[in-house]
């Protein structure tokens, strides 16, 4: 069982990332997703982007650390559009990622998705993407499958 933090887009905690913990909890995960607008949620990217001025980006990224602080040290974190910057935010070093990780020694793979659009993972929005969204399933599955969590501090 893997631990994990999923952080939602710019358009605040939505249906796609309530659906995508639940995913990952059937598979037997632990997951938690943040709701770093505290329940706001936007219609369309405008929004999103003014609604994330007006709350702040200091105040997600202490939203998003005060979610993490109480996860064990090896919680994986996911993020969508926007929760992927806030996964760098809490990274010590987030432009040095890939290279740690292969200097270390573990693997570090960066995958795209060719024709895919950038929500290609909604079903809800014109980007979605079937074929992209269910290789990108498999994909994260599989990577958790090979992750243990300590146990929770």
């Amino acid at each position: 069982m893997a631990d994990v933090i999923l952080f939602h887009s710019v358009l605040g905690l939505r249906p796609v990332e309530r659906k995508a913990a639940d995913r990952l909890r059937a598979a037997g995960h632990d997951v938690t997703t943040p709701d770093l607008y505290a329940g706001e949620v936007a219609a369309t990217l405008d929004e999103g982007f003014a609604l994330n001025d007006r709350i702040g980006w200091s105040v997600v990224e202490r939203r998003a650390r005060d979610a993490a602080r109480e996860r064990p040290t090896r919680t994986v974190l996911m993020g969508f559009s926007m929760g992927a910057a806030v996964v760098d935010a809490l990274l010590p070093d987030p432009a040095g990622w890939h290279a740690r990780a292969n200097s270390a020694g573990a693997a570090a793979e960066v995958f795209t998705y060719p024709g895919a659009g950038h929500f290609y993972l909604d079903a809800d929005l014109p980007d979605h993407d079937e074929q992209a969204t269910a290789l990108t399933w498999r994909r994260v599955l599989e990577f958790l499958r090979t992750v243990r969590t300590t146990p929770r501090r």
